[in-house]
């Protein structure tokens, strides 16, 4: 009672906040259990007082007093993650990896390289380091292959890792050497052993992967820009 209606931080604010992350969290149950709430939101929105009567506060109480069971039922069947920080913004890893590139990069890298980069952001948030490295490295693989066929101007898709790299190394005007370099080291320090059933990755090393195929991507495709 007397709490403004309107205003920022106000009951109509508090209720429209919970109905969108009840929402946001999938609780159908609860979303469809609050009808009386929604009528609620309807009535303070067309209401010409400024701040809650008793009625209206005695009214939401009894709303959220019933809607609270079924909320804390279908909660019992949610879990929730918490996400340890890592060097790279958690927010980035999950949601948006083309942050981590240069402007614009990711834009441009072939559909599977896309989508294998944005796999291993999310495996490397939820702490599976092995499968981070798996995708960062088909990506990676994916970009070259786009890179060494657009600049000697092949039209093939079996080509491998070793073979790319060494004949990259017989082309320097075509390539320069400091990314034949790289993406050697990428194949020697990573790609060869990851296919290795025994070899497993620690957080620590899916991060450095990840830093050194970032920048192996962003310098092939501004090369070809």
């Amino acid at each position: 009672m007397g709490r403004p209606i309107k205003a920022r931080g106000s009951v109509l604010a508090n209720i429209i906040s919970f109905l969108r992350d009840i929402d946001n969290l999938g609780f159908a149950v609860t979303r469809r259990a609050a009808f009386a709430l929604v009528d609620l939101q309807a009535k303070l929105e067309k209401a010409e007082n400024e701040k809650l009567t008793k009625e209206q506060a005695t009214e939401l109480a009894k709303i959220m007093r019933e809607l609270r069971p079924t909320l804390l039922a279908e909660a019992r069947g949610t879990l929730a993650y918490i996400i340890s920080e890592r060097r790279f913004p958690i927010e980035r890893l999950v949601d948006d990896i083309s942050g981590l590139f240069a402007n614009g990069v990711l834009d441009l890298l072939p559909e599977i390289a896309r989508q294998d980069f944005a796999e291993s952001g999310k495996c490397l948030a939820f702490e599976r380091p092995t499968a981070a490295a798996f995708h960062m490295l088909r990506a990676t693989e994916a970009v070259l292959k786009k890179y060494y066929c657009e600049r000697v101007k092949r039209k093939r898709s079996d080509l491998m890792w070793g073979a790319m790299v060494q004949s990259m190394k017989s082309m320097p005007r075509k390539f320069p050497p400091v990314i034949a370099n790289q993406l050697d080291h990428i194949r020697h320090g990573f790609r060869n052993p990851t296919a290795h059933p025994e070899k497993q990755f620690d957080i620590d090393e899916a991060q450095d992967l990840l830093s050194i195929c970032i920048d192996a991507t962003n310098r092939m495709i501004q090369d070809m820009q």
